[in-house]
């Protein structure tokens, strides 16, 4: 288990708040460090919104990631779903 500690670090982190008015919003990102940080990924994660003693947290939904995953994937299973098809009429 502590070889793939060492190629997968995962982190949520804050970045510098942005204040205007009675308003302070701080982004908060999601940072993933694979092969002992050679390559990191950084995606959204959430905004929180201070406002009058109130704190608010509004998640973010990345659609691009969802759209690469679904561009990614789809053919993938398509492959899968194919090659099992195929097993399946060799046997019957």
């Amino acid at each position: 288990m502590g070889k793939l500690q060492n190629l997968i670090h995962l982190q949520t982190v804050s970045c510098p708040p942005v204040v205007s008015g009675n308003y302070k919003i701080t982004p908060v990102m999601h940072v993933i460090r694979l092969f002992a940080g050679r390559l990191t990924v950084q995606h959204p994660a959430a905004i929180v919104i201070e406002h009058d003693g109130q704190v608010e947290k509004k998640r973010i939904t990345d659609l691009t990631r969802l759209v690469q995953m679904g561009l990614v994937m789809g053919p993938i299973l398509f492959l899968i779903l194919t090659g099992l098809r195929s097993v399946v009429k060799r046997k019957g």
